[in-house]
């Protein structure tokens, strides 16, 4: 069989971009776990370059790819769950419109976990403003 090598010339293969932005690491997962990253075209969904490449959001890597990063899904290995949570978060930043991992904040602004009203800090604070309240009306009966 005999290929015509003038048919790979016309054929111009997609090339990420080098320079380290936001996008790299997005579309340096998306080449791993997206079934429609294609080395030579991009991304055959769209028929073009990847959309993540371009910092714009795509549906497939919302619907398909991105549910891989939930934390209920990877398990409970603190490495895979640390380099997914940066992978979450800059999506969040591509795509406006989802919040996968809703963060309840102390008055403060810390982030706090679950079954928590405040941080550990503000908690204790406002342990001892009641306290001295408390002792006040204690030592000093109206």
């Amino acid at each position: 069989m005999i290929i015509n090598p003038e048919l790979f010339k016309t054929r111009k293969p997609f090339k990420a971009p080098n320079h380290k932005t936001k996008s790299n690491t997005l579309t340096s997962f998306a080449r791993r776990q997206c079934a429609d990253w294609d080395d030579k075209d991009g991304c055959w969904m769209t028929g073009g370059p990847c959309r993540l490449a371009l910092n714009k959001p795509c549906k497939h890597f919302k619907g398909a790819v991105l549910p891989l990063c939930k934390p209920d899904y990877i398990g409970s290995y603190p490495e895979e769950v640390k380099k997914h949570k940066k992978i979450m978060d800059l999506y969040e930043k591509i795509d406006k419109t989802i919040s996968l991992a809703p963060t309840r904040k102390c008055k403060c602004g810390t982030p706090i976990g679950p079954r928590k009203k405040m941080c550990d800090l503000c908690r204790a604070k406002n342990r001892r403003e009641t306290k001295k309240i408390y002792q006040q009306k204690y030592r000093h009966p109206a």
